[in-house]
């Protein structure tokens, strides 16, 4: 009786701590964290290396005003993008969209296609390939490919054949395929060294839907049109988070759980709005009265002038 008397105590200290770690295991939600305080937000490490509570803002704009908004619970920008668009009103359907590295990747590159938008996301090679000093002269994108003989040729002119085709997981749950390229001989090569990290072989993997894609997206950042649209996002997006975290002192969220953050986000947003359209309105009344003054017959206002 002693002996079923303990199991029967550890027993139910076992089950307090399953119920425990259920409830738990819904508050994460397939995250890997959150927060005692606000279990609505995940830890993420900020630029300052602090492990902090935090919601991650996406945010649509257009000439500095906010068109769409989402708050995420994940650090990867890529899938919060994704969710971003999901949840895109049928009021604000975007003709393009422009963001930075951290955004481009297969899955949201396939996503704009899905929708019909054009594709003006950087992906993270963008900057060293279209970079005249190389930091890198053995990277796989200095490599030329031939179509025909689907071979690789390295900078030293030695050739690169195809060894096995493998496929791999998408973050949506699709396959793309991945093709890995062996050199024939790599021997007395003076780069050996800083050109092969593994073996005595240089290898490289590349994968064809994606370089597919990449080639569309950098196609279009490097016209005419991605050019102004690379220098105008910088000023047009970053100047609505840093005019509230700066300017507006607005650095954290007073409200806790995902649903308050996003009515206190919106707040925000408007408040935004309201100020660029307050702005607009009285550097068009210098306009109005000038035209006053200058019209005996009358004076008008050309919306956007």
């Amino acid at each position: 009786k002693r002996e079923l008397s303990k199991k029967r105590t550890q027993l139910r200290k076992e089950q307090k701590k399953l119920s425990k770690y259920e409830k738990q295991q819904e508050l994460l939600d397939g995250r890997n964290s959150y927060s005692k305080t606000d279990p609505g937000a995940t830890f993420m490490r900020w630029k300052d290396e602090r492990l902090l509570p935090t919601y991650n803002v996406q945010a649509s704009t257009q000439d500095q005003f906010v068109v769409h908004y989402t708050i995420g619970q994940n650090a990867n920008d890529q899938v919060e993008f994704e969710e971003h668009l999901d949840q895109l009103p049928e009021r604000f359907y975007p003709n393009s969209y422009v963001g930075d590295s951290g955004y481009g990747s297969q899955v949201t590159y396939e996503k704009l296609i899905e929708l019909e938008i054009d594709n003006y996301l950087k992906y993270q090679s963008f900057h060293r390939e279209i970079s005249k000093n190389a930091k890198d002269p053995f990277h796989k994108d200095q490599f030329t490919y031939d179509l025909d003989t689907d071979t690789y040729t390295c900078p030293e002119d030695r050739s690169l054949i195809l060894d096995h085709i493998t496929t791999k997981a998408l973050r949506n749950g699709e396959s793309t395929e991945v093709r890995r390229y062996r050199s024939l001989n790599c021997k007395g090569c003076p780069h050996l060294n800083s050109c092969v990290k593994k073996g005595r072989q240089r290898t490289i993997t590349m994968t064809p839907r994606w370089e597919e894609l990449k080639s569309i997206a950098k196609q279009n950042l490097t016209s005419d049109q991605g050019i102004i649209y690379r220098k105008r996002r910088s000023i047009d997006v970053e100047t609505l988070f840093g005019n509230i975290k700066r300017n507006k002192r607005y650095k954290r969220f007073r409200l806790r759980g995902l649903e308050k953050v996003k009515i206190e986000f919106g707040l925000l947003a408007m408040a935004q709005n309201l100020a660029k359209m307050a702005s607009f309105i009285a550097d068009n009344l210098i306009f109005i009265i000038y035209l006053f003054h200058n019209h005996t017959q009358g004076w008008y206002v050309k919306v956007g002038q």
